[in-house]
Order: C-alpha cells, then structure tokens, then sequence
C-alpha cells in the first residue's frame, strides 16, 4: 500500500509588511523543498486569520503555506518549521489526503 500523502497547512504571520512576508515565506518553502521534506509548497496570500494570543483576540494578515509531504516526514518537517520560522509557535495542520491524481503522489 502506498504512504499516505499530506497537506500540512502552515501559517506565517504579515508582521511588517507583506514584501516581507512574502520573501519569509519564499524563504521557507525553498528550504523545504531542497531538503526534501515537502514535494511542493503552495504560497497563499491575502488570508486573513482571527484568533487568540496571550488573551487577547488578534486579526493578523499571513501568507498561508500548503505543504505536501508524506506521512512518514510529518514529524521531522514539523521540527525543522521550528527551527526556519521566526514563531515560538508556528501552526501546523496535517491532512491526509484519501484520494488524489496517482502520478502527482510519485
């Protein structure tokens, strides 16, 4: 049976501006994608999140990170977002995907 494919949707903070942002998250998926640890990374811009952070409600812009990875590379792609995200706590969601074009899973 083939490895379970995933999206990890990652977020990642406007801060000072989208240009920066913007290169940040180029930053990120490039790193990535050469160490293997996603197949492609998809950059959405223009996402805008609500939430709550040290008690207060937040409304941020971010550029919204799709990774597709593997099952098997979850664990090790989380932990190295730990290391390349300038968080203390970078958002990761994984789903897997159940069905999907067979040649895009090689």
């Amino acid at each position: 049976m083939p490895e379970r494919r995933f999206d990890a949707d990652f977020k990642r903070d406007a801060g000072e501006g989208h240009g920066r942002d913007a290169a940040v998250a180029q930053q990120i998926a490039e790193t990535l994608v050469r160490e293997r640890l996603a197949a492609c990374v998809n950059r959405v811009t223009g996402v805008q999140s609500t939430y709550v952070w040290d008690g207060a409600v937040q409304d941020d812009s971010e550029v919204l990170l799709i990774i597709k990875t593997v099952e098997s590379r979850v664990a090790e792609l989380e932990a190295r977002l730990g290391t390349v995200h300038p968080y203390t706590l970078p958002e990761v969601i994984a789903i897997p995907i159940c069905s999907g074009t067979e040649e895009m899973g090689r």
